[in-house]
């Protein structure tokens, strides 16, 4: 009996341990000066971030390469007729081709050492900069424990990508509020290392395939339902029976709204 009794202890707390470490992944496709994605900073993520307890529950995968492109040449990628000009329909064909699966020399053009001069960005050169800086940031600051944005990064982007819009004369400001040394980030962006953190993006961003534009969101590899909040999606899928202060306080302010609309 005694034998028993330990054992269901065992198994009871191996349960727990699951329930508690378990995690949603949320990946979000952004660019540092693309309005809707300032948008879903300023709301969403700004939400999820300052929920209680929830933000440490996540697995996020922040990429800012968003609706960029490399310019190719070759008739089996996406030549550009107008190259530096930005091209929805190049954008996709090349988020299409320029993948891992690609054959090596077309990889090559798609991601090659002169990747930094071959950039088309959806609102000119400054969201590449800014793209650059949003991308060390997230980088340099890794959770690399389980690959994800820390909550360093994560307050980073608040400021740069949401309070500032993106804007490359707050990046000093917004490193200093995160606890980011800035002599460290400049250093990057202006560096091979921030080209090649952005490159590694370019090429996890064209993991999820053709993406219709951005902020383009995947909460466990599905889009949430339109007009669902993320913090709401993210919610639901944690654990219903133990949930987190942030949710709690989440259903809580809806009841509220639905009873004074009620």
């Amino acid at each position: 009996m005694r034998t028993f009794s330990v054992i269901s202890v065992l198994i009871a707390c191996i349960i727990c341990v699951v329930c508690a470490s378990k995690t949603v992944e949320v990946v979000a496709l952004t660019e540092s000066l693309c309005p809707n994605c300032i948008d879903f900073i300023n709301s969403d993520f700004k939400e999820v971030v300052n929920a209680d307890e929830v933000f440490d529950r996540l697995n996020v995968k922040f990429l800012s390469w968003g609706n960029a492109y490399t310019e190719t040449t070759s008739e089996e990628l996406c030549p550009s007729r107008t190259p530096g000009k930005y091209d929805v329909n190049v954008r996709k064909c090349w988020n299409e081709r320029c993948n891992r699966k690609a054959k090596p020399e077309l990889f090559a053009e798609c991601f090659n050492k002169s990747f930094e001069t071959k950039i088309t960005c959806q609102h000119g050169e400054n969201e590449g900069i800014g793209n650059r800086i949003e991308t060390c940031a997230v980088q340099m600051t890794l959770n690399k424990t389980i690959d994800s944005m820390s909550r360093v990064g994560a307050e980073f982007i608040l400021c740069f990508s949401g309070e500032h819009k993106g804007q490359k004369d707050y990046a000093a400001e917004c490193a200093k509020k995160a606890g980011i040394d800035y002599d460290q980030l400049n250093d990057c962006v202006n560096s091979f290392k921030g080209w090649n953190f952005l490159r590694e993006e370019a090429v996890a961003t064209n993991d999820y395939g053709v993406h219709p534009g951005v902020p383009y969101i995947l909460v466990n590899g599905s889009e949430p339902p339109e007009g669902k909040s993320l913090l709401k999606v993210v919610c639901g899928l944690l654990d219903q029976q133990d949930l987190l202060a942030g949710c709690k306080k989440h259903i809580a302010i809806d009841e509220h709204k639905r009873n004074l609309s009620a």
